[in-house]
């Protein structure tokens, strides 16, 4: 018999409830797709895949490490939208279909020439290297299977590859085009089960508080059915839930791992838990961390996923759920255990075991320090910092902590040349915030109280300082005796000057004859905050760079620029970093 205790069931409320399914999308229109491209049909990566912060809104097709492969509308439509962004998607159009769906294809070499030739005028006409356009929707119309665009490596993509969406137009809200039918690929492979862990946890004030993960071994019976050693019973504490490492493959992409599409779980044959992945809002992108067991989650390639549904977590991708997925065992009697995992083509996993109660009570961590409640606004003013949490900030209660250390602030300051950047000077103690370990799902404010030179005050900010004391820009700005900032993640933070400019290296000689080449680039870089703006002109006119943010290069290509003349051209390129430094290139180059 099982009974819910009083402090698992503070821990974990109800949850469930059932994800409507689109209109848009019934099993009598799904073949009203083609595929975006004419080549195999081979994934990188699937939809709702685990990434930091975030859930893969989409598909990631390969194009076989190389770019310039057409690009199709998979139906009938408009260009309703196009960007172009060193960051995300880089160069994305968006197709809107007469069905009530729109698709998106992103990291494109380049646009249909049409479209093209609009969006690098339109570039011109604003003087701007990003852009984010929705044109007239008579403007662009496109049959099934007309040319989007090129396939291409631009935004933040990391090989070449098609991004492929099909979203409701009216919510945006995504959609699994694998899973839902859709699309097929050949897929034989059901998901690997890696590991079990089990979180002993326990209720002090209201607060959920856990024990260190207990790992558990499994290992492969029969088929597709794992178990634990057989010898054993898993011993388990009153009150926990259970965490399941798992990854997947596809027959054509062996070297890829995968992210899941569906998990459930029953307790001696009753039905617990299921989380699949049919939908996702981009408003419930940041849910990934919950969905996820981020303490093991962060650092991973793996998925690891919490059996359980935590205070603050409310993204509609769970079914069914009782007592939040908890387990809380009132009997020393053997319970049955089955976890089932399942890919985006219906093969499944599962691993089946017995649990007891084990006569060990349950180690938890945490239960001291003020309460931020996960539901209200939450502030602590001490030690020269202020932290404000705002409400649903968190995921579930804390026992919040803070420690400011100006001892290793002083070993860093010395140190600073091997650990941060060279030009960064620190300003403030170390502020650690609550653990790494926590998740935030908005943004908390943290300021850090200190007297600033008054001509250092424009180039402050905040940097989050890593266990091997490296810096990374946190952001902020200078506010009469502090320095505050909004922040994504707990973790170690100080005050930091940065007052170097960012630098600037042309890709080919001064003076140089480019008549034959057929582009003009340099590589920009900075050392910390990042490069916010550039400027570049030719012969005094606004000339298009577009930026490769990874490669840290910006590139003119010469057929989109205007040249008056024939023979010496100036060239000049300002380049301004995140706390307003900036760093002037000039010089010419024969055309």
């Amino acid at each position: 018999m099982i009974i819910l205790t009083v402090f698992c069931t503070a821990a974990f409320r109800a949850a469930g409830g059932e994800t409507p399914v689109s209109p848009y999308l019934s099993p009598a229109k799904q073949g009203y797709y083609r595929f975006p491209l004419d080549l195999p049909k081979y994934l990188s990566a699937p939809f709702g895949e685990f990434r930091a912060d975030h859930f893969h809104s989409g598909i990631d097709i390969k194009t076989g490490n190389t770019e310039g492969h057409p690009v199709h509308a998979a139906a009938a439509g408009y260009v309703a939208r196009v960007v172009v962004n060193p960051s995300g998607y880089g160069r994305a159009a968006y197709i809107a279909h007469p069905n009530g769906t729109t698709t998106l294809y992103g990291h494109l070499q380049r646009f249909f020439p049409e479209l093209e030739k609009w969006v690098i005028d339109e570039m011109y006409r604003r003087q701007s290297w990003k852009i984010d356009l929705t044109p007239d929707p008579a403007r662009f119309p496109l049959k099934q299977g007309a040319e989007v665009g090129l396939s291409g490596n631009s935004g933040m993509s990391f090989g070449p590859h098609l991004h492929f969406e099909i979203r409701e137009t009216a919510s945006q809200r995504v959609v699994n085009t694998l899973a839902l039918g859709i699309y097929d690929v050949k897929d034989n492979l059901p998901p690997t089960i890696e590991k079990l862990y089990w979180i002993g946890m326990d209720t002090v004030q209201g607060v959920p508080v856990q024990a260190v993960p207990q790992p558990i071994a499994v290992r492969k019976a029969v088929g597709n059915h794992y178990t634990v050693d057989s010898a054993k019973r898993v011993e388990i504490t009153p009150c926990g839930y259970f965490v399941v490492e798992t990854i997947d493959r596809k027959d054509d992409s062996p070297g890829n791992t995968m992210g899941i599409y569906r998990i459930a779980a029953t307790l001696d044959g009753e039905p617990r838990f299921e989380m699949r992945k049919d939908y996702l809002l981009f408003s419930d992108m940041r849910y990934v961390n919950s969905v996820s067991f981020y303490p093991l989650q962060r650092s991973a390639r793996t998925e690891f996923y919490r059996i359980a549904v935590q205070q603050g977590n409310s993204i509609p991708l769970y079914h069914g759920v009782k007592n939040r997925g908890a387990i809380a065992l009132a009997d020393s009697l053997p319970h049955d255990v089955a976890i089932e995992v399942e890919d985006d083509h219906g093969n499944t996993s599962q691993v089946t075991f017995t649990v007891v109660r084990s006569a060990k009570a349950s180690v938890a961590v945490g239960g001291e320090g003020p309460i931020a409640e996960y539901d209200k606004n939450f502030v602590s003013d001490r030690d020269g910092v202020r932290v404000t949490i705002p409400p649903k900030a968190l995921y579930e209660s804390i026992f919040y902590g803070q420690r400011v250390d100006s001892t290793l602030a002083a070993y860093l300051h010395r140190t600073e040349k091997k650990q941060s950047p060279a030009t960064v000077r620190l300003l403030s103690p170390l502020c650690s915030i609550h653990s790494e370990d926590v998740p935030l799902h908005k943004p908390v404010t943290v300021e850090i109280r200190a007297e600033i030179p008054a001509a250092l005050r424009e180039k402050v900010a905040l940097a989050r300082v890593a266990h091997d004391g490296k810096m990374s820009y946190a952001g902020g700005s200078w506010r009469p005796g502090r320095v505050a900032a909004e922040v994504s993640a707990f973790g170690t933070y100080c005050i930091v000057a940065d007052t170097l400019p960012p630098t600037i290296t042309p890709l080919f000689t001064s003076g140089a004859d480019l008549r034959n080449a057929t582009s003009i680039s340099f590589t920009i870089d900075d050392d910390f905050s990042g490069i916010a703006d550039y400027r570049a002109t030719i012969d005094g006119q606004w000339a298009l760079f577009e930026y490769d943010r990874i490669k840290k290069r910006i590139t003119c290509t010469f057929r989109t620029f205007h040249f008056a003349k024939t023979g010496s051209h100036t060239h000049r390129l300002e380049v301004t970093d995140n706390r307003g430094n900036r760093k002037l290139y000039q010089g010419k180059f024969v055309r």
